[in-house]
């Protein structure tokens, strides 16, 4: 029989080891605080050319952890798909998929989120992150054509505490109801690095199934640390591809491209000038 309290711990890692390896080993260290939850981290690490800190990180994982080692860098949606899988075979249930540059300042925030995965067509689950307002709306034309509206709509909203149901969730720090993911197809894999999260909003909405927020508890998130410290301009590049892939296929707008070029030259406007997030 498959245990209640059991959350497998999905990371992915590219050139963050030493970033990896303190998460993990906080976890370990406050095993004891994660009321009766039984973890078990499994590490997909995207083909690090960085192996510092890999062997300590490998030292203090345990007979029921894994770390999958890929020979060539993924991108997000593929190499959190291959833990999946890997999880999926394992008879897991719930999976916490989790960024390395997190940092638990709650411990109660697992078993808040494992009894709220547990409800009935609840896909996913996530809580407030740094403070910020999550994605309550599906955005419109509009919201890509004038994409500052939408930013500024969503932050004047502040960031409420108390249970909603969004739109989407952070997928820096979300958990699964793995059977309902499996059951959307997962991740889409065309995509390398970001809209991942819109595109399962589209998948669980088309299924009925609910993203629900918990703004009673959180995480604290080193916003991009993994992100900007390898890729810098890269990731706008990305971001157009997944933003136009996302528009066409998911909301079958017309002018993905444009719209899409719109919103990522805003992005690299406001991440850069105006540190608008």
């Amino acid at each position: 029989m498959k245990s209640s309290g059991l959350v497998y711990v999905l990371i992915l890692n590219y050139n963050s080891y030493c970033m990896t390896y303190k998460l993990v080993s906080s976890f370990k260290t406050n095993a004891s605080k994660f009321k009766d939850i039984d973890l078990r981290f499994v590490v997909v690490d995207n083909d690090s050319s960085n192996q510092q800190c890999k062997q300590k990180l490998i030292n203090i994982l345990d007979d029921n952890d894994t770390i999958i080692l890929l020979d060539q860098n993924n991108g997000y949606a593929i190499g959190n798909n291959i833990g999946l899988k890997y999880i999926y075979k394992s008879n897991g249930d719930y999976v916490l998929i989790m960024n390395p540059d997190i940092c638990i300042s709650e411990f109660n925030v697992i078993s808040d989120l494992l009894n709220c995965i547990k409800e009935d067509n609840v896909l996913a689950a996530g809580p407030r992150i740094n403070s910020v307002s999550p994605y309550y709306d599906r955005l419109s034309v509009f919201d890509y054509i004038l994409p500052f509206v939408s930013v500024f709509k969503r932050s004047s909203r502040g960031c409420l505490r108390g249970t909603y149901d969004v739109y989407k969730l952070y997928g820096c720090f979300m958990m699964l109801d793995l059977n309902k993911f499996v059951d959307i197809g997962m991740f889409d894999d065309k995509t390398f690095l970001y809209f991942e999260e819109d595109i399962v909003a589209e998948k669980a909405r088309n299924r009925g199934y609910i993203m629900r927020y918990l703004g009673n508890t959180s995480v604290i998130h080193n916003t991009s640390g993994v992100v900007d410290s390898e890729i810098s301009i890269r990731k706008y590049y990305w971001m157009y591809k997944s933003c136009s892939y996302y528009l066409k296929k998911y909301r079958r707008f017309p002018f993905s491209k444009i719209l899409s070029l719109n919103y990522s030259l805003y992005r690299f406007l406001a991440d850069n000038l105006f540190a608008v997030k």
